[in-house]
């Protein structure tokens, strides 16, 4: 339990001073400048970095008075930092500046309290400040500062800043782990793989269990497909840190996103074996067993994340979002607010908040929600797409071009291709296809352009007639995200548009692969197939659908008519019974059903299977239309 509690203070303390990772991974709250022979350099700037080894034991040699010193300034930076509030927080810092003007990590952590602020030019003069007293401090202390400092400009974008300030950083102390690990980062992001693994390289040659290098390194080779590499990475790592509670879940998400279900939940129940309740890595959990639809194995794990951080984002975020898929709207809402108590600009609760608005139909207060959002981030990408979804549903067509062109410029790239995406379609609903066109171009240049953005690129496409265009983007999306089940579909529909049967087999081939979960995408399949005469291919494929779908009646009944072509009628009437076990009934399915039972001179089943289809329709009729 005592360790529990100090775990939980430990990471109160170290929250004050983190840094979120957009654009690249947060200095450490705790990074400490080695000596020449690696162990801990005592000095001002040192401590209150945060000595990862702390004070000298008692039974050790007397303590200096540099120590002493050390030691005071360390201890004054973390009362500071755990002051009641950021206004008393940032006023003690400024005394303490003032008291210790050669520390160079007093103005680091002002600087970091500004910019949770939202004081973007007063943090960069606080930074510049720490460097210039950093570079008198020493050569760790400088690379330290010089990394913080680049993870604010990266969270904000400007990655060109953030890669110059990095590349000091190394240059001031190549042995800086942390420093090369970030550049990694960005060269990934910018989609050059060799000097990312380079850069992950330099970082893991500097300090061998460097644990975000690991991770990024056994990541990179999951995005490259190699997956048993991944797996050796994440295993030797964990092997020498095996109480690491990011690499468990790093390694249980990529396991998951490969639909590895019980590969996945067993690394995530290894981790809580191993580690202290570590916040992010329930959450990670959670996420999982909430898409498997596993909900109360979900809000078990989310409740013990907010008891070890009632603060954490992610949580607060799946617990609510959990609730509002179920219901239980209020509990969203409760659980949101909370959140925005302890971080109010928060820009993913605001947007979940919005959202919940939205689906309770309440346009005023969305529209409020996402104008909060807004004026802290006038940019951000996701506020902006919505709002301008509003104003162009009010039929304010300029009103929703200004919204969508503001959030082009956000920092987060899935934000800003939502924008680009909704100003393209506002355009050619206007009818300015070239304009349209330029815009869908425009967006392509992001960085890590989203499958989403290529796929409605290729439809835009489509709908003005230039199919060959459409069929390359397509291809586009799917080296995107080769997993997105919507662009075989959409790609293997085109071709099959085109006349390529050859080219649609194999998009619906690879979309079964990647979702097999994708009733449709069977069903289409099995229909090209059924179309060209091989029947019995055909009949293979419908099985496997249904073997993955069982509860889906349309692709039960596409399996039993082509049973029913090939003379398997005995089969054919067992799997549109199938079919019609659902709970919904399906009206094609029975007629199609009702009509093979006749046929076969089974008149009391027909006669049974008619009045279920009677009582489907009258209840059509009942419902109304959709």
């Amino acid at each position: 339990m005592r360790r529990i509690d100090q775990s939980l203070e430990r990471q109160k303390r170290q929250r004050c001073l983190a840094t979120t990772t957009t654009g690249v991974a947060a200095a450490g709250a705790a990074e400490v400048p080695p000596a020449a022979g690696g162990s801990p350099q005592p000095g001002p700037a040192a401590a209150a970095a945060g000595s990862a080894t702390g004070l000298p034991s008692e039974d050790a040699a007397p303590v200096s008075e540099a120590w002493r010193a050390a030691a005071d300034e360390k201890a004054l930076l973390w009362e500071a930092l755990d002051s009641g509030s950021d206004d008393e927080a940032a006023g003690k810092l400024q005394a303490l500046r003032r008291r210790f003007p050669a520390n160079p990590h007093f103005p680091l952590a002002e600087g970091r309290l500004a910019a949770r602020r939202g004081n973007a030019d007063g943090a960069r003069a606080l930074f510049t400040a720490a460097v210039a007293l950093a570079e008198a401090s020493g050569p760790r202390d400088a690379s330290v500062v010089l990394h913080a400092w680049a993870t604010f400009e990266g969270d904000r974008g400007r990655l060109q800043e953030a890669r110059a300030l990095l590349r000091r950083a190394v240059a001031a102390d190549p042995r800086h782990a942390a420093a090369h690990c970030s550049l990694g980062r960005l060269a990934e992001a910018h989609g050059d793989v060799p000097a990312a693994a380079a850069h992950y390289s330099a970082a893991l040659a500097a300090e061998p269990k460097h644990a975000p290098s690991l991770q990024a390194l056994a990541l990179l080779a999951a995005r490259q497909g190699r997956f048993a590499k991944a797996r050796e990475i994440f295993q030797r790592a964990l092997g020498d840190l095996p109480d690491n509670a990011p690499l468990y879940a790093a390694w249980g998400n990529m396991e998951w996103k490969l639909g590895r279900y019980n590969a996945a939940r067993k690394v995530f129940v290894r981790g809580h074996d191993e580690c202290l309740p570590h916040a992010p890595l329930l959450a990670a959990h959670a996420r999982m067993e909430a898409q498997r639809r596993h909900l109360s194995e979900a809000r078990k794990l989310f409740r013990a994340a907010l008891q070890v951080d009632p603060t954490h984002t992610r949580s607060l975020l799946g617990l609510g979002q959990l609730e509002a898929r179920s219901g239980n709207t209020g509990a969203a809402l409760q659980l949101y607010r909370q959140g925005l108590q302890a971080h109010p600009s928060s820009p993913h609760l605001l947007s979940s908040l919005a959202h919940l608005h939205a689906q309770l139909r309440d346009e005023p207060a969305a529209r409020d929600t996402w104008l909060q959002l807004v004026a802290h981030e006038p940019s951000n990408g996701h506020a902006c797409h919505a709002l301008g979804s509003l104003e162009q549903q009010q039929g304010r067509l300029e009103a929703a071009e200004k919204w969508y062109r503001q959030g082009c410029d956000s920092a987060d790239t899935k934000g800003a291709l939502l924008c680009f995406e909704g100003l393209a379609e506002l355009l050619a609903f206007q009818g300015k296809q070239h304009a349209a066109r330029v815009t869908f171009r425009q967006g392509s240049k992001r960085a890590r352009s989203s499958a989403r953005f290529w796929r409605q690129w290729a439809t835009f496409e489509k709908r003005a007639g230039d199919l060959d265009r459409s069929a390359e983007l397509f291809g586009a999306a799917s080296r995107a995200d080769p997993r997105d089940d919507r662009t075989w579909l959409q790609w293997g529909l085109l071709e099959r548009r085109r006349g390529r049967p050859a080219a649609a087999e194999r998009c619906f081939e690879r979309g079964v692969k990647a979702a097999p979960r994708n009733p449709y995408l069977w069903q289409v399949y099995g229909v090209l197939l059924f179309q060209q005469g091989r029947v019995e291919e055909a009949r293979q494929v419908l099985r496997q659908g249904v073997a993955a779908n069982p509860a889906n009646p349309q692709l039960c009944m596409e399996w039993a008519l082509a049973e029913e072509a090939a003379g398997n009628l005995e089969d054919a009437l067992l799997i549109f019974q199938q079919g019609a076990s659902v709970q919904e009934p399906h009206a094609p399915l029975l007629a199609a059903w009702g009509g093979l039972a006749r046929r076969m001179g089974r008149h009391d089943l027909a006669a049974r299977i008619e009045g279920l289809l009677e009582g489907a329709q009258d209840g059509a009729r009942l419902r109304g239309p959709a």
